[in-house]
């Protein structure tokens, strides 16, 4: 069979191209506490993971901006310092108010497989609906993708770093997203990377 640049490349293309499936994981929306965020850390399973929307719990029918940090590793011992944190969102929300989710179409944030993340969500009108938590730490809500543990609770404070924590929490809401099978490229790949490498350079040569 002949082998041209573009039947190579086509051929790399779907070889690479992994299966990508949509789920969510929800800790749900009872309404028991609130104030201004939650810090709390989420772990990813075997597949890397894009986070594409959330629902959070706004308790009261106002329009509110929340943010949404993020940092390598665990939130716990960075809780009073922005090192290290990510600001990946911001948005004006109108809340559905107490135990209703709040849709959040964020920008999607692609996460590593095997990964720990620490997760900050705050709001300027101490409008996040939370639960109280026995203690930190302790599984949320868990599905084979992802795990999502309880954390703490924060203040209301125009740095969200100087917030005040409010013990043990567990953060509301629903986090929707996709996954991607974390797999090395096979070597028939390698092999037709490197046959589409070799014909690209061939055809330059002309």
């Amino acid at each position: 069979m002949k082998l041209t640049l573009k039947s190579a490349i086509a051929a790399t293309a779907l070889l690479l191209a992994a299966p990508v499936s949509a789920a969510s994981l929800s800790t749900g929306f009872s309404g028991a506490n609130g104030s201004s965020g939650n810090m709390f850390d989420i772990s990813v399973g075997s597949s890397n993971l894009t986070l594409t929307d959330l629902q959070v719990h706004i308790d009261q029918a106002i329009t509110t901006t929340v943010s949404f940090w993020y940092r390598d590793g665990s939130y716990v011992g960075n809780e009073n310092s922005s090192s290290g944190w990510t600001l990946w969102d911001s948005a004006a929300l109108d809340g559905a108010g107490v135990t209703n989710p709040t849709g959040w179409d964020i920008a999607d944030l692609m996460l590593n497989a095997n990964s720990t993340y620490g997760i900050y969500i705050h709001d300027n009108n101490s409008a996040i609906g939370y639960a109280n938590a026995v203690s930190q730490g302790l599984v949320a809500a868990q599905n084979a993708d992802l795990t999502i543990f309880s954390g703490i609770g924060r203040s209301l404070n125009a740095d969200p770093f100087a917030a005040v924590t409010h013990g043990a929490r567990t953060w509301e809401g629903t986090m929707t997203y996709t996954t991607t099978p974390a797999v090395p490229l096979p070597a028939s790949g390698l092999l037709l990377v490197a046959g589409a490498g070799a014909l690209a350079g061939l055809r330059r040569r002309k």
